[in-house]
Protein backbone atom coordinates (compact mmCIF):
# COMPACT_ATOMS: atom_id res chain seq x y z
CA UNK A 1 0.00 0.00 0.00
CA UNK A 2 0.99 3.54 -0.77
CA UNK A 3 2.60 4.80 2.54
CA UNK A 4 1.28 8.32 3.90
CA UNK A 5 3.93 10.58 3.29
CA UNK A 6 3.28 9.40 -0.40
CA UNK A 7 -0.12 9.95 -0.35
CA UNK A 8 0.56 13.28 2.16
CA UNK A 9 3.55 14.52 -0.78
CA UNK A 10 1.67 13.99 -3.85
CA UNK A 11 -1.63 15.54 -2.20
CA UNK A 12 -0.17 18.30 -1.42
CA UNK A 13 1.89 18.75 -5.31
CA UNK A 14 -1.47 18.74 -7.11
CA UNK A 15 -3.75 20.36 -4.98
CA UNK A 16 -1.16 23.07 -5.96
CA UNK A 17 -1.30 22.95 -9.61
CA UNK A 18 -3.79 24.62 -11.79
CA UNK A 19 -5.83 22.20 -13.53
CA UNK A 20 -5.60 22.11 -17.45
CA UNK A 21 -8.55 20.22 -18.82
CA UNK A 22 -9.63 16.19 -19.08
CA UNK A 23 -10.08 17.16 -22.74
CA UNK A 24 -7.15 17.10 -24.76
CA UNK A 25 -6.86 17.27 -28.37
CA UNK A 26 -5.50 14.62 -30.55
CA UNK A 27 -2.26 14.78 -32.96
CA UNK A 28 -3.93 13.64 -35.56
CA UNK A 29 -3.11 15.11 -39.02
CA UNK A 30 -5.10 12.91 -41.59
CA UNK A 31 -8.56 13.43 -40.74
CA UNK A 32 -9.32 17.30 -40.09
CA UNK A 33 -12.93 18.17 -41.93
CA UNK A 34 -14.98 19.65 -39.24
CA UNK A 35 -17.91 17.21 -39.95
CA UNK A 36 -21.11 17.90 -38.29
CA UNK A 37 -23.58 14.80 -37.69
CA UNK A 38 -20.88 12.03 -38.49
CA UNK A 39 -21.78 8.46 -36.67
CA UNK A 40 -19.20 6.72 -34.53
CA UNK A 41 -19.10 3.60 -32.60
CA UNK A 42 -16.44 1.52 -31.10
CA UNK A 43 -16.14 -2.21 -30.37
CA UNK A 44 -14.27 -3.15 -27.46
CA UNK A 45 -11.06 -4.16 -28.59
CA UNK A 46 -10.30 -0.72 -29.35
CA UNK A 47 -11.76 -0.38 -32.88
CA UNK A 48 -13.54 2.89 -33.25
CA UNK A 49 -15.02 3.81 -36.78
CA UNK A 50 -16.65 6.96 -37.94
CA UNK A 51 -19.07 6.89 -40.96
CA UNK A 52 -20.44 9.94 -42.93
CA UNK A 53 -20.60 13.65 -42.01
CA UNK A 54 -21.17 16.94 -43.15
CA UNK A 55 -18.75 19.28 -44.08
CA UNK A 56 -20.42 23.00 -44.84
CA UNK A 57 -22.77 21.04 -47.01
CA UNK A 58 -20.72 18.96 -48.55
CA UNK A 59 -22.11 15.06 -47.42
CA UNK A 60 -19.49 12.43 -46.72
CA UNK A 61 -19.60 8.90 -47.69
CA UNK A 62 -16.28 7.78 -46.16
CA UNK A 63 -15.78 5.00 -43.13
CA UNK A 64 -12.69 6.17 -40.76
CA UNK A 65 -10.56 3.91 -38.18
CA UNK A 66 -9.33 5.20 -35.40
CA UNK A 67 -6.04 3.42 -33.96
CA UNK A 68 -5.45 5.38 -30.56
CA UNK A 69 -3.31 8.63 -32.20
CA UNK A 70 -4.39 8.98 -36.03
CA UNK A 71 -7.65 7.98 -38.47
CA UNK A 72 -6.94 6.02 -41.09
CA UNK A 73 -9.28 5.87 -43.94
CA UNK A 74 -11.14 2.54 -44.56
CA UNK A 75 -11.23 1.23 -48.54
CA UNK A 76 -14.45 -0.40 -48.01
CA UNK A 77 -14.69 -1.64 -52.09
CA UNK A 78 -17.89 -0.29 -54.24
CA UNK A 79 -20.80 -1.38 -51.87
CA UNK A 80 -21.43 1.03 -48.94
CA UNK A 81 -23.87 3.26 -47.77
CA UNK A 82 -23.95 6.75 -49.42
CA UNK A 83 -22.99 9.93 -48.42
CA UNK A 84 -25.72 11.02 -45.57
CA UNK A 85 -25.21 12.67 -41.67
CA UNK A 86 -27.13 12.31 -38.59
CA UNK A 87 -27.41 8.28 -39.44
CA UNK A 88 -26.99 6.50 -36.33
CA UNK A 89 -24.23 3.69 -35.51
CA UNK A 90 -23.76 1.19 -32.89
CA UNK A 91 -22.04 -1.98 -32.14
CA UNK A 92 -23.53 -5.47 -32.04
CA UNK A 93 -21.46 -6.85 -29.27
CA UNK A 94 -23.18 -10.23 -29.74
CA UNK A 95 -22.73 -10.82 -33.93
CA UNK A 96 -19.54 -8.18 -33.87
CA UNK A 97 -21.18 -6.17 -36.61
CA UNK A 98 -21.76 -2.44 -36.63
CA UNK A 99 -25.35 -1.14 -37.83
CA UNK A 100 -25.92 1.83 -39.35
CA UNK A 101 -29.52 3.38 -39.88
CA UNK A 102 -31.06 5.91 -41.62
CA UNK A 103 -29.51 9.64 -42.03
CA UNK A 104 -29.89 12.75 -44.33
CA UNK A 105 -28.82 12.38 -47.86
CA UNK A 106 -29.93 15.74 -49.49
CA UNK A 107 -28.18 18.95 -49.43
CA UNK A 108 -31.27 20.68 -49.12
CA UNK A 109 -34.10 20.67 -46.43
CA UNK A 110 -37.02 18.69 -48.39
CA UNK A 111 -37.41 15.40 -48.71
CA UNK A 112 -37.97 12.16 -46.95
CA UNK A 113 -34.84 11.28 -44.78
CA UNK A 114 -32.94 7.78 -45.70
CA UNK A 115 -34.55 3.72 -44.51
CA UNK A 116 -31.59 1.78 -45.10
CA UNK A 117 -29.95 -0.46 -42.82
CA UNK A 118 -26.21 -1.36 -43.48
CA UNK A 119 -24.09 -3.40 -41.45
CA UNK A 120 -19.87 -3.04 -41.06
CA UNK A 121 -17.93 -6.21 -40.21
CA UNK A 122 -14.28 -3.30 -40.10
CA UNK A 123 -14.12 -3.72 -43.68
CA UNK A 124 -16.77 -3.97 -45.83
CA UNK A 125 -20.52 -2.76 -45.33
CA UNK A 126 -23.80 -4.69 -46.64
CA UNK A 127 -26.93 -3.66 -47.09
CA UNK A 128 -29.68 -5.60 -45.29
CA UNK A 129 -32.98 -5.82 -46.21
CA UNK A 130 -35.86 -6.11 -43.66
CA UNK A 131 -39.09 -6.85 -44.01
CA UNK A 132 -40.27 -4.20 -41.81
CA UNK A 133 -38.43 -0.70 -40.83
CA UNK A 134 -38.93 2.09 -38.77
CA UNK A 135 -38.92 4.26 -42.02
CA UNK A 136 -36.90 6.93 -43.31
CA UNK A 137 -35.30 9.00 -40.45
CA UNK A 138 -32.23 11.09 -38.85
CA UNK A 139 -31.62 12.86 -35.84
CA UNK A 140 -32.49 10.02 -34.00
CA UNK A 141 -30.85 8.11 -31.21
CA UNK A 142 -29.66 4.48 -30.90
CA UNK A 143 -27.48 2.04 -28.76
CA UNK A 144 -26.91 -1.76 -28.57
CA UNK A 145 -28.53 -4.01 -25.32
CA UNK A 146 -25.96 -5.76 -24.31
CA UNK A 147 -29.02 -7.58 -22.14
CA UNK A 148 -31.41 -8.67 -24.42
CA UNK A 149 -28.84 -8.47 -28.01
CA UNK A 150 -30.87 -6.09 -29.54
CA UNK A 151 -30.52 -2.39 -31.47
CA UNK A 152 -32.58 -0.35 -29.87
CA UNK A 153 -34.14 3.10 -32.17
CA UNK A 154 -35.83 5.90 -30.57
CA UNK A 155 -37.53 9.22 -32.16
CA UNK A 156 -36.07 10.79 -35.15
CA UNK A 157 -37.34 13.09 -37.54
CA UNK A 158 -38.93 11.26 -40.97
CA UNK A 159 -38.10 14.35 -43.39
CA UNK A 160 -36.37 17.74 -43.44
CA UNK A 161 -39.73 19.25 -41.74
CA UNK A 162 -41.46 16.30 -39.98
CA UNK A 163 -41.19 14.43 -36.40
CA UNK A 164 -40.72 11.07 -36.70
CA UNK A 165 -42.93 10.18 -33.13
CA UNK A 166 -41.60 8.37 -30.27
CA UNK A 167 -42.12 5.22 -31.50
CA UNK A 168 -39.51 2.63 -30.28
CA UNK A 169 -37.85 -0.09 -32.62
CA UNK A 170 -35.65 -3.04 -32.15
CA UNK A 171 -33.37 -4.72 -34.88
CA UNK A 172 -32.34 -8.32 -33.52
CA UNK A 173 -29.56 -8.63 -36.71
CA UNK A 174 -31.98 -9.73 -39.28
CA UNK A 175 -35.48 -7.56 -39.20
CA UNK A 176 -36.75 -4.77 -37.12
CA UNK A 177 -39.97 -4.65 -34.53
CA UNK A 178 -41.56 -2.16 -33.09
CA UNK A 179 -42.50 -2.22 -29.52
CA UNK A 180 -45.11 -1.05 -27.88
CA UNK A 181 -44.70 0.87 -24.89
CA UNK A 182 -47.42 2.08 -22.04
CA UNK A 183 -45.27 5.21 -21.58
CA UNK A 184 -42.37 7.33 -23.40
CA UNK A 185 -40.74 9.95 -24.13
CA UNK A 186 -42.45 12.63 -25.91
CA UNK A 187 -41.94 13.37 -29.95
CA UNK A 188 -37.96 14.29 -30.14
CA UNK A 189 -35.33 14.99 -32.15
CA UNK A 190 -31.70 15.46 -32.12
CA UNK A 191 -31.74 13.69 -28.16
CA UNK A 192 -28.36 11.87 -26.65
CA UNK A 193 -28.83 8.13 -26.37
CA UNK A 194 -26.84 5.44 -24.90
CA UNK A 195 -26.39 1.56 -23.11
CA UNK A 196 -25.89 2.24 -19.46
CA UNK A 197 -24.23 -1.62 -18.48
CA UNK A 198 -24.82 -0.66 -14.76
CA UNK A 199 -28.19 0.30 -14.90
CA UNK A 200 -29.19 -2.35 -17.83
CA UNK A 201 -31.36 0.20 -19.18
CA UNK A 202 -30.94 1.95 -22.55
CA UNK A 203 -30.75 6.25 -21.49
CA UNK A 204 -32.25 9.19 -23.75
CA UNK A 205 -31.41 12.49 -22.81
CA UNK A 206 -33.00 15.78 -24.13
CA UNK A 207 -33.76 16.37 -27.65
CA UNK A 208 -35.72 18.98 -29.10
CA UNK A 209 -39.80 18.96 -30.22
CA UNK A 210 -40.28 21.56 -32.58
CA UNK A 211 -43.81 22.21 -30.49
CA UNK A 212 -42.09 22.33 -26.87
CA UNK A 213 -38.63 23.72 -27.53
CA UNK A 214 -35.63 21.46 -25.88
CA UNK A 215 -36.06 19.84 -22.82
CA UNK A 216 -33.66 17.93 -19.64
CA UNK A 217 -35.47 14.62 -19.10
CA UNK A 218 -33.82 11.41 -18.47
CA UNK A 219 -35.49 8.44 -19.55
CA UNK A 220 -34.58 4.64 -18.89
CA UNK A 221 -35.75 1.95 -21.55
CA UNK A 222 -36.02 -1.83 -19.89
CA UNK A 223 -36.89 -3.26 -23.45
CA UNK A 224 -40.64 -3.50 -22.64
CA UNK A 225 -41.48 0.14 -21.55
CA UNK A 226 -39.84 3.78 -20.27
CA UNK A 227 -39.44 5.25 -17.21
CA UNK A 228 -38.61 9.17 -16.40
CA UNK A 229 -35.88 9.54 -13.93
CA UNK A 230 -36.25 12.11 -11.31
CA UNK A 231 -32.90 13.19 -10.64
CA UNK A 232 -31.26 15.50 -8.06
CA UNK A 233 -29.30 17.39 -10.00
CA UNK A 234 -29.52 17.12 -14.59
CA UNK A 235 -27.69 19.47 -17.42
CA UNK A 236 -29.69 22.43 -18.85
CA UNK A 237 -32.03 21.36 -21.38
CA UNK A 238 -30.26 21.09 -24.64
CA UNK A 239 -30.44 19.37 -28.36
CA UNK A 240 -27.86 17.88 -30.41
CA UNK A 241 -25.55 16.40 -27.50
CA UNK A 242 -23.38 13.38 -27.36
CA UNK A 243 -23.63 10.30 -25.18
CA UNK A 244 -21.17 7.41 -24.39
CA UNK A 245 -21.42 4.94 -21.51
CA UNK A 246 -18.11 4.03 -20.15
CA UNK A 247 -18.44 0.67 -18.94
CA UNK A 248 -15.08 0.66 -16.63
CA UNK A 249 -16.19 3.54 -14.22
CA UNK A 250 -20.09 2.47 -14.81
CA UNK A 251 -21.32 6.11 -15.74
CA UNK A 252 -22.76 8.05 -19.42
CA UNK A 253 -20.69 11.28 -20.44
CA UNK A 254 -22.60 13.50 -22.29
CA UNK A 255 -20.86 16.41 -24.11
CA UNK A 256 -21.90 19.57 -25.78
CA UNK A 257 -24.95 20.59 -27.79
CA UNK A 258 -27.45 23.42 -28.39
CA UNK A 259 -29.29 25.21 -25.75
CA UNK A 260 -32.63 26.97 -26.11
CA UNK A 261 -30.99 30.53 -26.88
CA UNK A 262 -29.35 28.56 -30.11
CA UNK A 263 -26.06 28.87 -27.48
CA UNK A 264 -23.56 25.67 -29.11
CA UNK A 265 -22.41 24.45 -25.07
CA UNK A 266 -19.07 22.95 -24.02
CA UNK A 267 -19.65 21.49 -20.42
CA UNK A 268 -19.69 17.82 -19.79
CA UNK A 269 -21.67 15.97 -17.37
CA UNK A 270 -21.70 12.44 -16.16
CA UNK A 271 -24.38 10.16 -15.37
CA UNK A 272 -23.87 7.60 -12.61
CA UNK A 273 -27.46 6.23 -12.84
CA UNK A 274 -28.90 8.42 -9.76
CA UNK A 275 -27.56 11.89 -10.60
CA UNK A 276 -25.86 14.09 -13.27
CA UNK A 277 -22.72 15.55 -12.05
CA UNK A 278 -20.92 18.28 -13.83
CA UNK A 279 -17.34 17.75 -14.88
CA UNK A 280 -14.69 20.71 -14.11
CA UNK A 281 -13.28 20.07 -17.31
CA UNK A 282 -13.01 22.38 -20.98
CA UNK A 283 -12.72 21.63 -24.67
CA UNK A 284 -14.02 23.79 -27.58
CA UNK A 285 -17.96 23.88 -28.02
CA UNK A 286 -19.59 21.53 -30.26
CA UNK A 287 -22.95 20.27 -31.60
CA UNK A 288 -23.59 16.90 -33.50
CA UNK A 289 -20.55 15.49 -32.33
CA UNK A 290 -19.28 12.39 -33.15
CA UNK A 291 -18.61 10.73 -29.68
CA UNK A 292 -17.98 6.91 -28.49
CA UNK A 293 -16.37 5.22 -25.85
CA UNK A 294 -12.67 4.04 -26.38
CA UNK A 295 -13.00 0.53 -23.73
CA UNK A 296 -9.49 -0.55 -24.52
CA UNK A 297 -7.65 2.27 -24.00
CA UNK A 298 -10.60 4.18 -21.61
CA UNK A 299 -10.98 7.29 -23.21
CA UNK A 300 -14.14 9.22 -24.82
CA UNK A 301 -13.41 9.70 -28.16
CA UNK A 302 -14.53 12.52 -30.18
CA UNK A 303 -14.52 14.15 -33.94
CA UNK A 304 -15.78 17.34 -35.13
CA UNK A 305 -19.29 18.86 -34.65
CA UNK A 306 -21.26 21.87 -35.39
CA UNK A 307 -19.45 25.07 -34.81
CA UNK A 308 -15.79 23.06 -33.70
CA UNK A 309 -12.86 22.93 -35.70
CA UNK A 310 -11.67 19.36 -37.38
CA UNK A 311 -10.04 18.34 -34.62
CA UNK A 312 -10.34 14.72 -32.38
CA UNK A 313 -10.60 15.38 -29.00
CA UNK A 314 -9.99 12.52 -25.94
CA UNK A 315 -11.60 12.61 -22.79
CA UNK A 316 -9.78 11.00 -19.62
CA UNK A 317 -6.57 9.49 -18.27
CA UNK A 318 -3.54 9.64 -20.12
CA UNK A 319 0.06 8.76 -20.41
CA UNK A 320 3.18 9.18 -22.56
CA UNK A 321 6.93 8.86 -22.46
CA UNK A 322 8.89 12.13 -23.12
CA UNK A 323 12.47 11.70 -24.64
CA UNK A 324 15.03 9.21 -24.11
CA UNK A 325 16.92 7.37 -20.85
CA UNK A 326 20.61 7.75 -20.33
CA UNK A 327 22.87 5.04 -20.82
CA UNK A 328 24.37 3.40 -17.62
CA UNK A 329 26.53 0.60 -16.38
CA UNK A 330 23.40 -1.85 -16.65
CA UNK A 331 21.57 -0.85 -19.94
CA UNK A 332 19.39 2.24 -20.80
CA UNK A 333 17.70 3.65 -17.52
CA UNK A 334 13.67 3.27 -18.34
CA UNK A 335 10.64 5.11 -16.41
CA UNK A 336 7.17 3.45 -16.98
CA UNK A 337 4.02 3.99 -15.57
CA UNK A 338 0.53 3.60 -15.65
CA UNK A 339 -2.32 6.12 -16.30
CA UNK A 340 -3.04 8.61 -13.09
CA UNK A 341 -6.91 8.12 -11.57
CA UNK A 342 -8.56 9.93 -9.22
CA UNK A 343 -9.51 7.55 -6.25
CA UNK A 344 -6.83 5.47 -7.54
CA UNK A 345 -3.34 4.21 -6.60
CA UNK A 346 -0.70 5.34 -9.10
CA UNK A 347 2.55 3.81 -9.74
CA UNK A 348 5.85 4.31 -11.18
CA UNK A 349 8.61 1.55 -12.14
CA UNK A 350 12.39 2.58 -12.87
CA UNK A 351 14.10 0.08 -14.69
CA UNK A 352 17.31 -1.21 -15.36
CA UNK A 353 19.27 0.36 -12.23
CA UNK A 354 23.03 -0.04 -11.55
CA UNK A 355 24.14 -2.92 -9.12
CA UNK A 356 23.51 -0.52 -5.90
CA UNK A 357 19.84 -0.81 -6.59
CA UNK A 358 19.20 2.55 -5.86
CA UNK A 359 17.21 5.50 -7.68
CA UNK A 360 15.10 8.41 -7.53
CA UNK A 361 11.55 9.12 -8.44
CA UNK A 362 11.00 12.50 -9.17
CA UNK A 363 7.20 13.66 -9.20
CA UNK A 364 7.01 17.47 -11.23
CA UNK A 365 4.16 19.97 -11.99
CA UNK A 366 6.11 21.20 -14.47
CA UNK A 367 7.58 19.69 -18.02
CA UNK A 368 10.72 21.52 -18.91
CA UNK A 369 12.52 22.16 -22.53
CA UNK A 370 15.22 18.83 -22.44
CA UNK A 371 18.60 20.51 -21.05
CA UNK A 372 21.80 18.55 -20.55
CA UNK A 373 23.13 17.43 -17.44
CA UNK A 374 26.66 17.55 -18.44
CA UNK A 375 27.29 20.72 -16.27
CA UNK A 376 26.22 19.03 -13.16
CA UNK A 377 28.17 15.79 -14.01
CA UNK A 378 25.29 13.33 -15.63
CA UNK A 379 27.58 13.26 -19.16
CA UNK A 380 24.98 12.52 -21.76
CA UNK A 381 21.63 12.67 -20.07
CA UNK A 382 18.76 15.59 -20.11
CA UNK A 383 16.76 16.63 -17.79
CA UNK A 384 12.77 17.01 -18.87
CA UNK A 385 11.04 17.90 -15.66
CA UNK A 386 11.47 20.40 -12.16
CA UNK A 387 12.54 18.11 -9.00
CA UNK A 388 9.20 19.10 -7.62
CA UNK A 389 9.23 15.54 -5.03
CA UNK A 390 11.80 13.01 -4.68
CA UNK A 391 11.33 9.83 -3.30
CA UNK A 392 14.19 7.17 -2.87
CA UNK A 393 12.94 3.46 -3.99
CA UNK A 394 15.25 0.28 -3.56
CA UNK A 395 14.71 -1.87 -5.80
CA UNK A 396 16.03 -5.58 -6.97
CA UNK A 397 17.27 -7.46 -9.67
CA UNK A 398 17.26 -3.83 -11.36
CA UNK A 399 13.91 -2.86 -10.94
CA UNK A 400 12.66 -0.60 -8.05
CA UNK A 401 9.09 0.43 -7.69
CA UNK A 402 7.17 3.50 -6.29
CA UNK A 403 3.82 3.29 -5.30
CA UNK A 404 1.09 6.36 -5.12
CA UNK A 405 -2.16 7.50 -4.20
CA UNK A 406 -4.20 9.69 -6.15
CA UNK A 407 -6.36 11.36 -3.75
CA UNK A 408 -10.00 11.12 -4.55
CA UNK A 409 -11.04 14.75 -5.47
CA UNK A 410 -12.62 16.17 -8.51
CA UNK A 411 -10.31 19.65 -8.71
CA UNK A 412 -7.30 17.23 -10.17
CA UNK A 413 -8.98 16.55 -13.44
CA UNK A 414 -7.10 17.55 -15.94
CA UNK A 415 -3.62 18.11 -14.08
CA UNK A 416 -0.40 17.46 -15.54
CA UNK A 417 1.86 15.28 -13.65
CA UNK A 418 5.59 14.71 -14.86
CA UNK A 419 8.02 12.29 -13.68
CA UNK A 420 11.81 11.57 -14.39
CA UNK A 421 14.48 9.03 -12.46
CA UNK A 422 17.60 8.71 -11.53
CA UNK A 423 20.06 5.90 -11.23
CA UNK A 424 22.74 5.81 -8.46
CA UNK A 425 25.62 4.44 -10.91
CA UNK A 426 28.95 4.65 -9.00
CA UNK A 427 32.02 5.62 -11.12
CA UNK A 428 29.87 5.90 -14.32
CA UNK A 429 30.22 9.48 -14.80
CA UNK A 430 31.36 12.19 -12.74
CA UNK A 431 27.86 12.55 -10.89
CA UNK A 432 27.46 8.64 -10.25
CA UNK A 433 23.89 9.35 -11.32
CA UNK A 434 21.83 8.60 -14.67
CA UNK A 435 18.79 9.66 -15.53
CA UNK A 436 15.87 8.22 -17.24
CA UNK A 437 13.36 9.04 -19.74
CA UNK A 438 10.64 11.66 -18.39
CA UNK A 439 6.93 9.86 -17.96
CA UNK A 440 3.50 12.20 -19.07
CA UNK A 441 0.22 11.58 -17.45
CA UNK A 442 -2.96 13.26 -17.47
CA UNK A 443 -5.19 13.02 -14.30
CA UNK A 444 -8.61 11.96 -15.16
CA UNK A 445 -11.13 9.36 -14.41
Amino acid sequence: MPNASARFLVATCLLAAPALSQWVPAQAVNLTTPLAGAAMAARSAGDVYLFGGDNSGALSGATWWWAGSEWYAVNTGATAPSARREAILVHDSTRGRFVLHGGWTSTGTTGPADDQTWEFTGTQWSLVTTTASPGGRWKHGACFDTIRNRTVLFGGASSGQTLAGNSTWEFDGSNWTQIVTTTAPSPRENHAMCWHGGLGRSVVFGGFDPSTGTNNETWLYSGSNWVQLVVPQAPPARRSASLVYDGNRGVAILFGGIDAAGTTLSDTWEFDGVTWTLQPTSAPAGADVAMTFDSARRRAVRHGGAGSPGQTWLYGAYTDGIGLGCVGSNGQVLLTGDAARIGQPILRRLLNLASTQLGVVILSLTQVPAFPLDVIGMTGCFGHVTPDVLFAVVGSNGTATWNGMMPNNLTLLGIALYSQGLSLDPGWNPASLVASNAHYALVGH
